[in-house]
């Protein structure tokens, strides 16, 4: 019995050892388990905290710091224009179709000029030495109040209100214009602020800086209004064709006359109490007898005041004897060179000039267009995204069919369409997209990364890719269906940077010449015939019968065809704008300050108009300058 207990103890003994090891075993097992996961946990939480400090933190930083765009687009630039942002310690050269940010600074050079499209209905026009900044403001009563900030130089404004509650505030050092719509414009300097009123009434006054300050300090959108509207109730109204001045002293006088209430009202503030009815009251009357105390007055504006709502730009435009509106050109280089008609993209699609007139097609999106024989081809995207080319007759804007080529994915359009019998070309970033008019079939040609423009030779391309290489490619005529012989590398010129876009143009002899900057290259029979340092140049050169005509900046230069030789040099008052437009013996050039009509065979002027243009066009004794949003029409001499 006593053995059986015995045995029976050891047993049990052994089960509580061995449960023991078991429990300490899992448990050891449970730490191990609990401190990999506990390790996978924090490591995991320091490349959290590692990816949002280092990666999603800046960038949420970023948002928060990136201003708010406004509903500004820049339209229109000539010469030196530049943008600085101050909130973002930024500053670049202006480019069409820059939307203005909140911070931005205009600063425009000598001869250089910016306009401005507000909310699509507006115009905005900085004149040459100006610095001006802008910003934005919704009031509670949803109001949209847009401000100029005009530190020096001119400012002219064609403002349309759109709807009753759209304001602009033009504020100088000294001066607050405020309008709702009217045509009109602002200059300040150090002696003075000047508003000039052509159509409808312009309220001016005295900038008072220190009613600003309360606005500042305010939190109360109902008072930031009232305050505001103070403002332009210490003014008088400005109507078309009288101007009215405020000087510093005037302006530091209208502030002294409300000191002591602001200065109350700063306080109340400060305390964070009420402003009584009472107190703004009592500013308010106050601030209205401004106006009275200052002797402020209107007074008739000069002849030569009011000329500058008369210039389509810096200058005065006189014997015209048409004037045809279209669309805003939307810049300088969306021109088509052709002696026999004018082709130019505005902001409403395409506009074409011929002997039978002007027309106007309207389209979105335009990339490139030409004119061939009886019809008018268009490449653009629709707006919901749909590439395509259209035709239309070159005497109606009815469209006559439409070629959907979107269905090539990724492809991006790098150049100017070109028709070749019953097939368009288009040059993009993966090669040269053929496509047939008859059939819409497709073809892509790979080249390469295209770097030119494309010139026609014959029946074949010319063109040249990122590498150097200028190639010929064939085509042969096949029913209505263009096989292709093999690309034909004319010749590789090591010198030639093609980082930058070369231009290409074709002889009637089968040379080719080759512009890139600096230099001019003529190629014969797949071989370098000469290469010549020209004077720097952004733009396709022109063929002449002797010559080839380079436009660089404020000249234009004539290369002998023959030689590489500069044979003549026309320099101008200011910078040639666009292409120089050449027919026959006239030559037409047009620079930021006027367009000039000379004769190639003498070199001599036979007569300038004062007209900032961007392409011009000469039918029968006419000459057609396309400028902003108007064609001017006026006797070549």
């Amino acid at each position: 019995m006593e053995d059986k207990e015995k045995k029976k103890q050891t047993k049990d003994t052994t089960k509580e050892v061995y449960d023991s090891l078991y429990k300490e075993k899992v448990r050891k097992e449970n730490i191990r388990r609990y401190s990999i996961i506990s390790g996978i946990v924090i490591v995991s939480l320091v490349v959290i905290l590692l990816i949002y400090f280092l990666i999603i933190g800046p960038y949420l930083d970023r948002l928060s710091k990136e201003p708010k765009s406004f509903d500004i687009v820049v339209s229109l630039v000539y010469g030196n224009v530049k943008v600085s942002n101050v909130i973002l310690g930024s500053s670049k050269s202006v480019e069409i179709g820059y939307r203005l940010k909140e911070g931005d600074v205009i600063i425009t050079s000598s001869d250089s000029e910016c306009e401005l499209k507000v909310s699509h209905f507006s115009e905005i026009k900085i004149l040459e030495n100006s610095v001006v900044s802008f910003s934005e403001l919704i009031t509670k009563t949803k109001d949209t109040i847009r401000e100029i900030n005009l530190q020096s130089g001119t400012v002219l404004s064609l403002f349309k209100g759109k709807k009753p509650n759209e304001r602009l505030n033009v504020k100088t050092d000294t001066g607050f214009a405020s309008v709702r719509g009217t045509y009109f414009y602002v200059s300040s300097d150090n002696k003075k602020s000047k508003l000039v009123v052509a159509e409808g009434k312009v309220s001016m006054s005295p900038r008072l800086k220190n009613l600003e300050e309360v606005i500042n300090l305010s939190k109360d959108e109902d008072l930031k209004s009232k305050i505001l509207s103070m403002q332009i109730d210490s003014g008088i109204f400005v109507e078309g064709g009288k101007k009215s001045e405020v000087t510093p002293d005037t302006s530091k006088k209208a502030q002294e006359l409300i000191r002591k209430d602001v200065e109350n009202i700063k306080n109340l503030l400060a305390q964070v109490k009420s402003i009584s009815d009472d107190v703004l009251a009592n500013l308010a009357k106050k601030v209205s007898e401004i106006k009275y105390k200052l002797n402020l007055k209107a007074y008739d504006a000069s002849p030569e005041e009011l000329r500058l709502f008369k210039k389509d730009s810096k200058v005065e435009i006189k014997n015209i004897s048409i004037t045809i509106q279209i669309g805003s050109i939307k810049d300088y280089k969306s021109f088509i060179p052709s002696s026999d008609y004018l082709l130019t993209f505005s902001r409403n699609g395409v506009v074409y000039v011929s002997k039978a007139g002007v027309i106007e097609f309207p389209l979105n999106n335009v990339f490139s267009a030409i004119a061939y024989k009886d019809d008018i081809i268009v490449l653009n995207s629709d707006k919901d995204n749909t590439l395509s080319i259209k035709f239309f007759s070159t005497s109606s804007t009815n469209l006559k069919k439409e070629i959907n080529i979107s269905e090539l994915k990724g492809i991006k359009v790098i150049g100017n369409i070109v028709r070749v019998d019953d097939n368009v070309v288009v040059p993009t970033t993966k090669g040269l997209l053929i496509v047939n008019t008859v059939n819409s079939n497709m073809l892509m040609v790979n080249v390469g990364k295209i770097n030119s423009g494309i010139t026609l030779s014959g029946n074949s391309l010319i063109l040249a890719n990122e590498d150097g290489e200028f190639y010929r490619v064939k085509l042969d005529k096949i029913g209505n269906i263009y096989s292709l012989i093999p690309k034909e590398v004319i010749i590789k010129l090591a010198d030639v940077e093609v980082k930058e876009k070369v231009s290409i143009v074709a002889d009637k002899d089968g040379s080719i010449y080759i512009v890139n900057k600096t230099k001019v290259h003529k190629i014969r029979d797949n071989k370098e015939i000469f290469v010549s340092n020209i004077p720097e140049t952004h733009y396709e050169p022109i063929l002449l019968d002797k010559e080839l005509l380079i436009t660089s900046g404020d000249k234009v230069v004539g290369i002998d065809k023959e030689s590489g030789k500069e044979v003549y040099n026309i320099k101008f008052d200011s910078n040639i704008v666009g292409y120089p437009y050449v027919k026959g013996d006239y030559l037409v050039v047009n620079t930021t300050k006027r367009t000039y009509i000379y004769d190639l065979k003498t070199r001599k002027e036979l007569s300038r108009y004062d007209i900032v243009g961007s392409a011009s066009y000469i039918e029968g004794d006419k000459v057609y300058i396309v400028s902003g949003n108007k064609i001017f029409v006026a006797s070549i001499k």
